[in-house]
C-alpha cells in the first residue's frame, strides 16, 4: 500500500497511513506489516493488563498506566522538535514521542481493545479521549498518561498560549483521521524546516498534497521553502501555481509581489 492508497480507504488506519508516509520521506525499506504486528501485540497486551475492570472509563485509565508507566511510553521533552518524534515507527521502537504521536499510539490501542477512544487536536496540544456515560474521559499521553479534567485541558492550552484564549468548547471536539494525519505532517514539515533540510520538508509537502489535493496552501508553502532553499525557479513555479489555484486569497497580493521580486532576481542572474 501507499499513503495515497491509505489516506483514500473509507476508513482510514491513522497509525497505517502515518507508516506509510515514513516510508515515503524516509524510511524507504521499512517493514510496516513488522510494525503493524508490533501495535496488534501491545494491544494483545493492553486487553490482559485492563481486562480485570468492568467500565470503560476505568478501562481506559488504566491504558494510560500500562503505555506510558509499565511499558515506558513518555513525551520526548528534552529533543521534541526532532523528526523521529512525528514518525510512528521511531515511537514505536524508542517509545518517545509528540502529544499527537503517543495519543495516536494510545488511540490505536485502545482500539484495538474495543475502547470508543479518540483523538482531540487542542490548539497547542493533542491529547486522547475516551466516550463514557459520564462524559468524555481525556487522557494526556505526553504528560505520563494521567486524567486530565476539562478545565486541565483549557488551562494546558492557555499555558501554551502566547496571548490569552478564551476557552471554546470546539477544542475538544474529536479529531478526524485527516485532521491527525495533516497535524503530524504539520509537525514533521516544521521539524525539517527548522533545521534547514529543505529537501525532507518537500517531501512531507508532497505527502500533504496527496491528502488534500485541493488545498492551494500547500502551493504557497512549497514555494516558501523553495525560497528558503535559494531554488527561485521552482518558488516562482509553486507560487503561480497558488495564485491560479487561490487568485482572492487574502495572502495573494503578497505573493503576487514575492513573485514579482523573485522574477527580477532570476532576470539579475541570467
Amino acid at each position: 500500500m501507499t499513503f495515497e492508497a491509505a489516506v483514500r480507504q473509507q476508513s482510514i488506519d491513522v497509525p497505517l497511513a502515518a507508516l506509510e508516509f515514513a516510508r515515503s520521506i524516509a524510511y524507504p525499506d521499512l517493514d510496516i506489516a513488522h510494525y503493524q504486528r508490533k501495535l496488534d501485540d501491545l494491544a494483545h497486551a493492553a486487553a490482559k493488563a485492563i481486562a480485570c475492570y468492568s467500565d470503560k472509563a476505568a478501562q481506559a485509565r488504566a491504558l494510560g498506566v500500562f503505555l506510558f508507566q509499565d511499558q515506558g511510553f513518555g513525551g520526548n521533552a528534552q529533543d521534541y522538535g526532532s523528526p523521529a518524534n512525528s514518525f510512528m515507527n521511531e515511537v514505536i521502537d524508542q517509545r518517545r514521542g509528540l502529544p499527537i504521536t503517543l495519543s495516536v499510539l494510545y488511540v490505536a490501542t485502545g482500539q484495538r481493545c474495543h475502547l470508543p477512544v479518540y483523538g482531540v487536536g487542542m490548539p497547542g496540544h493533542f491529547v486522547a479521549a475516551c466516550k463514557t456515560p459520564a462524559g468524555p474521559l481525556f487522557v494526556d499521553a505526553f504528560n505520563g498518561g494521567g486524567e486530565i479534567s476539562t478545565a486541565e485541558c483549557a488551562q494546558l492550552v492557555q499555558s501554551l498560549a502566547r496571548q490569552k484564549l478564551e476557552f471554546e468548547p470546539a477544542w475538544l471536539n474529536e479529531s478526524s483521521s485527516e485532521e491527525t494525519l495533516a497535524r503530524m505532517l504539520n509537525n514533521l514539515r516544521q521539524a525539517y524546516v527548522n533545521r534547514r533540510e529543505w529537501n525532507l520538508a518537500l517531501k512531507v509537502v508532497d505527502q500533504l498534497q496527496i491528502l488534500h489535493p485541493a488545498r492551494a496552501s500547500h502551493w504557497r508553502t512549497r514555494g516558501l521553502i523553495h525560497i528558503q532553499a535559494g531554488e527561485l525557479g521552482a518558488a516562482l513555479r509553486a507560487l503561480e501555481q497558488f495564485l491560479r489555484r487561490a487568485p482572492e486569497a487574502a495572502e495573494a497580493e503578497v505573493i503576487r509581489n514575492a513573485c514579482c521580486q523573485i522574477r527580477s532576481s532570476i532576470a539579475r542572474l541570467n
